[in-house]
């Protein structure tokens, strides 16, 4: 410790003098000695190091006040907030939910940088911790990023997110339904219909879609991209226990049949075989979609359900491609 009777050991005392040495040797070692006493009120100690010639010493400047800037009042962030160095203003930013005190001064004027990942740190700060008229006020606030974080304070009620349905930025808009369906709040019919005319957001909207039976699910799978269609998989599993749920009808009618067609590869049972057989048979369906649709039967030989499929191909114009997997389950029948 550095501290002895209350006062700084001679020590500590004579390397905090030596971090201006002219022997860059010296400093080195004067900076071993700070981090080893491990005593935040040292802190002060490296203020001058922040915009040091050499990185070396403006790193460990960097470390010591994540080390100990959270055992400090707000105000020894102002160095790193006012500091010209971008990387500087980030450390800031992110010291801010490790203080033990709160930092709104701090927070707001790190808001209101040009660099992305401070402005940003700033507002998750607020946003998690900052009082409904704080968060309320970053709503409107200009810089995209910082409504992104905003959207999700657990500070607003319902209606004040809700608003956030109408920001014309892409990632608050989808921000925003993520919260909605987390709070299991309900859309009415009217902010739906204004939610399904954006062109983003249409698989933050499918779980909503999903769990009230809205036939706009359908709408909704024409326009997901491939990392999309994938989570749209796992959402169809965990809302779509049953062959009756309205949402496959409602896709094959008027929706991505491909992207169904995916999921029923996965699912076993009369109802699913009705529906797999309807799409076999659809030829809007990618043809290498509907022959991975008759593989899924292999181990069901002398099932009476793949029989009836299998003479309906063969029986059927059916492309070669199709047939070759009918004939190799007929093979495979006979074989048992």
């Amino acid at each position: 410790m550095t501290l002895r009777g209350g006062r700084i050991s001679a020590g500590v005392q004579s390397a905090i003098a030596k971090l201006r040495h002219k022997d860059i040797r010296h400093r080195r070692r004067a900076i071993r000695v700070l981090f080893e006493a491990d005593d935040p009120n040292n802190l002060h100690a490296f203020k001058a190091m922040l915009d040091d010639k050499d990185p070396w010493f403006r790193t460990k400047a960097l470390e010591a006040f994540r080390n100990w800037a959270p055992y400090q009042n707000p105000s020894c962030l102002d160095p790193l907030i006012e500091s010209s160095r971008v990387e500087v203003n980030r450390t800031a930013s992110t010291i801010l939910e490790k203080m033990n005190t709160e930092c709104w001064e701090q927070a707001i004027k790190l808001i209101q940088s040009n660099d992305t990942s401070t402005a940003k740190f700033a507002a998750m700060y607020i946003s998690k911790k900052g009082t409904n008229e704080l968060n309320l006020e970053l709503m409107n606030h200009q810089n995209a990023i910082v409504r992104r974080e905003a959207v999700s304070s657990p500070s607003l009620d319902d209606e004040d997110v809700k608003k956030m349905l109408e920001d014309e930025d892409d990632i608050v808009f989808k921000n925003c339904i993520r919260e909605l369906n987390n709070r299991s709040v309900n859309l009415t019919e009217e902010e739906l219909d204004r939610s399904m005319k954006r062109n983003s957001g249409k698989i933050e909207l499918l779980p909503i879609l999903l769990k009230n039976n809205d036939p706009r699910v359908a709408n909704a799978t024409l326009e997901l991209n491939s990392k999309e269609q994938k989570e749209f998989l796992s959402l169809m599993s965990k809302y779509c226990n049953s062959s009756e749920h309205p949402a496959i009808s409602s896709i094959h009618n008027s929706g991505d049949k491909n992207l169904l067609s995916r999921w029923i590869t996965r699912k076993q049972g009369n109802g699913f075989d009705e529906i797999r057989e309807k799409l076999i048979f659809d030829s809007s369906i990618d043809l290498v979609q509907r022959c991975r649709l008759v593989e899924t039967l292999v181990g069901r030989p002398n099932d009476d359900f793949v029989q009836s499929v299998v003479e309906k191909i063969l029986s059927s114009k059916e492309h070669d491609l199709l047939l070759q997997e009918a004939q190799m389950l007929s093979t495979a029948s006979e074989e048992i």
